[in-house]
């Protein structure tokens, strides 16, 4: 049992000491996440909005774009994310073999 707590605090030291060196400046990154549908020019320019919000801050915004596979393949992505089940399930609502959740 301390073998195990003496790794997790060798990690965490390693991690630390080891995202030191990524710290050049004094800025904020915060990335902005597109909704489902929109394009990277609708998501660049929703970051630019988001950021008007934040003038007087060292915030710096970044867009961390998810592209579109078509209708399917996005809802797919959803559920996977929502539920974490194996995708067997997702196939089996689809074609109404089983009854949707109320999620």
């Amino acid at each position: 049992m301390k073998s195990q707590w003496a790794m997790v605090l060798i990690t965490i030291i390693i991690l630390f000491i080891s995202s030191l060196g990524y710290c050049d400046d004094k800025s904020v990154y915060i990335f902005y996440g597109n909704g489902v549908g929109n394009t990277f020019e609708e998501a660049k320019k929703s970051k630019g909005l988001l950021g008007l919000l934040f003038l007087e801050t060292n915030f710096k915004f970044r867009v961390s774009y998810n592209p579109t596979f078509g209708k399917i393949i996005d809802l797919m992505e959803t559920y996977e994310q929502n539920t974490q089940t194996n995708m067997t399930q997702f196939w089996r609502y689809l074609s109404m073999l089983d009854p949707m959740p109320d999620f």
